[in-house]
């Protein structure tokens, strides 16, 4: 799949869930270090708080680490230029369940 080279906010992320699937297990092949992240899982409404910003027109998600050194992942809303949006007030979203623990439900990981 080829990604456009500039940010685009109305190009189409789809993949089938057999891609997807492909994809998940091509990376769970690699070996597994301690307190690795499998997966990450965020309520509907934390994409919606990012998403209603009025210059909002994509998300970037990026790898983190709570203080105590626990891996995360961490929301925040990018403008038509593919920017992370520079306000104070930008609304961000991390409070993920992580997998593991919380992988119940999870059916590519």
């Amino acid at each position: 799949m080829k990604m456009p080279e500039a940010f685009d906010h109305h190009y189409d992320h789809k993949v089938t869930r057999e891609e997807a699937a492909e994809m998940v297990h091509a990376h769970s092949r690699k070996p597994v270090h301690a307190g690795e992240l499998k997966s990450v899982l965020f309520g509907r409404k934390a994409f919606e708080r990012i998403l209603e910003q009025k210059e909002c027109k994509g998300i970037r998600i990026y790898m983190g680490r709570h203080g105590n050194g626990m891996p995360t992942m961490v929301m925040i809303g990018v403008d038509e230029h593919g920017q992370d949006l520079p306000h104070a007030d930008t609304q961000c979203s991390e409070n993920t369940r992580p997998c593991p623990p919380f992988c119940h439900g999870s059916s590519l990981a």
